[in-house]
């Protein structure tokens, strides 16, 4: 009878260290793919920033113009949540399908932002 308890005892311990061992390579997986979204967030902020610094001293863009573009941006969605969000809305001037991701219709280049826009 102890033969078959040692049996199911150490198919636990077996299946036990099995799920540690998943764990611990989604872990590691997980762990990868942050430091990879890190370092590629760290290159757009980089080249955002760069951008940023182009534009105020070429354009002589203010501080508060570039805070108002993007919460313009951020609002296309309809939402102000420090996102880039889409949602496909009809042209009030071409009536074609296009995304407020756009500054503009696809079609006809009507402002996204415009109040008239939606119709």
């Amino acid at each position: 009878m102890d033969i078959f308890i040692d049996a199911h005892q150490y198919g636990g311990i077996n299946e036990a260290r099995d799920k540690a061992h998943a764990a611990s390579e989604k872990a590691r997986r997980t762990q990868e793919s942050y430091f990879e979204l890190k370092k590629k967030h760290d290159k757009m902020a980089l080249a955002c920033q760069a951008l940023l610094e182009i534009v105020q001293d070429r354009l002589e863009v203010s501080d508060k113009e570039i805070e108002e573009k993007i919460l313009e941006v951020d609002l296309r969605d309809g939402q102000a949540d420090g996102k880039m969000g889409m949602q496909i809305v009809e042209c009030s001037n071409c009536g074609r399908k296009t995304n407020t991701k756009r500054g503009n219709c696809f079609y006809c280049d009507t402002p996204t932002g415009d109040k008239n826009f939606f119709g």
